[in-house]
């Protein structure tokens, strides 16, 4: 799913044109946040003015963290984390609150699980050519703290819990200038048959490599 003047399928079917400008930029006057839809179908008319500010995401901006970066967070697993870093972008802040948005940091949950994915040998595109998929179940997500665009952020995720068809993941976002964490969430992910839309087992070597 892509965040940003880059709709959704759904919602691409039902809007035909999207007018700029659609927000200002931090220091820009709010009073330009205005977004014109000519639409069939969409609720309301409207789009809300925080989806529209990003581009498409750059999965690219993310690098993997090094065990030095790491190594000032206590209270991580022995094992089984999966970290990235990323530098905030301006127009992943939100329009008239320019600290970083909320849609913003539920893509970067999903990224870094799916990144995680990746290197556990389950990857998505692979599942798919298999039939099968990730689908989130649940997200749990504590904001705590604010961040603003330029702060390098740590992204840290592991398995908690690894059952027969699902488990349970743990994020966490970390401000890496003072150690701050930022969010903290928690989801359930389960493996789905995408032709029954079923349950099906997690299998190796993504069982071994995620733990």
């Amino acid at each position: 799913t892509l965040i940003g003047r880059w709709r959704m399928p759904t919602q691409r079917h039902h809007a035909q044109k999207l007018l700029d400008p659609v927000a200002p930029s931090d220091r820009e006057s709010a009073q330009a946040l205005e977004v014109e839809v000519r639409r069939t179908g969409l609720v309301g008319g409207s789009i809300h003015g925080a989806m529209l500010r990003s581009p498409a995401m750059k999965v690219d901006d993310f690098h993997l963290a090094t065990a030095d970066e790491l190594l000032p967070l206590r209270d991580l697993p022995a094992r089984g984390v999966f970290a990235l870093t990323r530098t905030v972008r301006g127009d992943e802040t939100s329009a008239l609150v320019p600290h970083l948005n909320n849609i913003t940091i539920v893509s970067w949950i999903d990224l870094i699980a799916a990144r995680h994915g990746d290197a556990a040998g389950a990857a998505r595109a692979d599942l798919a050519a298999q039939g099968r998929m990730w689908f989130v179940a649940r997200h749990e997500i504590n904001y705590l703290a604010e961040a603003f665009a330029g702060e390098k952020m740590l992204l840290i995720t592991w398995v908690q819990d690894l059952g027969r068809t699902s488990l349970t993941r743990a994020t966490r976002i970390v401000r890496m200038g003072d150690g701050v964490e930022c969010v903290r969430a928690t989801s359930r992910w389960a493996m789905v048959d995408l032709a029954t839309r079923k349950p099906v087992p997690i299998g190796e070597p993504a069982r071994t490599n995620l733990m």
